[in-house]
């Protein structure tokens, strides 16, 4: 039965990466941020989440090392926002776009 479908390892590889890395109450709430809200400096989302920026920046390299966040740097800030839209699929799918 399984001979009949086309796997493909890599597709179930980065769901799980996506997941694991959404599995934080942290990562989770900036990442919600950044989809509501758009793109946010570190001070903005500090903020907007109540979580330390230095945590958020812990988070951020994370994020961004997943592929799920873009971070740009502008003189001294750093500008985050999310684009993918699988991650921006999930959030809506757990209900969390309000």
């Amino acid at each position: 039965m399984l001979g009949d479908f086309n796997i493909n390892s890599s597709n179930y590889e980065n769901g799980a990466e996506i997941l694991e890395l959404l599995g934080s109450l942290s990562r989770l709430l900036i990442v919600r941020e950044l989809i509501v809200s758009g793109t946010l400096t570190v001070s903005q989302l500090n903020a907007a989440t109540h979580i330390s920026e230095p945590m958020i920046l812990q988070h951020l390299r994370k994020l961004t090392k997943g592929n799920m966040v873009i971070i740009e740097r502008k003189s001294t800030k750093l500008y985050c926002r999310v684009e993918n839209k699988k991650v921006i699929d999930i959030i809506g799918l757990l209900g969390l776009l309000y």
